[in-house]
């Protein structure tokens, strides 16, 4: 007998999302990303030796992390 996706009854399974877990992922997610945005930085300011390249460099990875803060949510949805 094949149900089709009408007759299926709701499965609180499915609504993973809200689940405290998958927020801890997401958020273990974000630390991983800024940690990496920093090691990033950090290696860029001390092999970099032209100072407006590393300036230009650190502000590019300072928008990335900028725009990862602020997809956080597109993450978790």
């Amino acid at each position: 007998m094949a149900a089709d996706c009408k007759s299926a009854a709701p499965c609180e399974l499915r609504r993973f999302e809200s689940s405290p877990v998958h927020h801890r992922f997401v958020l273990n997610r974000l630390a991983i990303a800024f940690a990496v945005y920093a090691v990033l930085g950090i290696l860029a300011w001390t092999t970099l030796q032209d100072s407006k390249v590393r300036a230009v460099t650190l502000l590019i990875l300072a928008l990335f992390a900028v725009k990862t803060l602020l997809r956080r949510k597109d993450v978790m949805h």
